[in-house]
């Protein structure tokens, strides 16, 4: 399975993108802004082509599996100067911390920053797509893609 998380635009804070699947449209994508120096858990990942892999462990790990049943959560690897950044559920950027969010929908909300909905609904039928491909024995990889655009707040 290829991702490819195209950005749409940033304001300071946030980050908003679609994303596509084998090449086909999917859904959109929140993250936290662009810092020149890596601030955790504020800073979005740089561009780049990253390695995705099932992860069984952590707490993230233990919240998903009890209240959705999952085998794993999607984990992006060697991102320089990160650690555990996650594609999961969540709406705004308080609920980033430097991972990626699946959305349906996304926008400029009351506070500035790009908003989600939908996100529980469009993230399990990320996951089930994801787990059926690591079942057919795929490999997953994601490419983010940026470009300089910045929306005033």
């Amino acid at each position: 399975m290829n991702i490819r998380v195209e950005e749409i635009g940033s304001t300071v804070n946030s980050t908003g993108s679609h994303m596509f699947l084998d090449n086909r449209p999917f859904c959109f994508i929140i993250e936290d802004g662009y810092r020149e120096k890596k601030v955790k858990h504020e800073t979005r990942i740089p561009a780049g082509r990253y390695r995705v892999l099932p992860r069984t462990a952590g707490s993230f790990f233990e919240k998903y599996r009890k209240a959705h049943g999952h085998k794993f959560v999607l984990h992006i690897q060697d991102v320089p100067g990160f650690e555990f950044i996650l594609m999961h559920i969540g709406n705004t950027i308080k609920d980033t911390s430097g991972c990626l969010l699946i959305n349906r929908f996304i926008g400029i909300g009351t506070d500035g920053n790009f908003m989600g909905s939908d996100s529980t609904s469009m993230y399990k039928l990320f996951y089930s797509l994801a787990e059926k491909a690591l079942e057919r024995g795929e490999e997953i990889w994601i490419e983010i893609q940026r470009r300089p655009v910045i929306i005033q707040n």
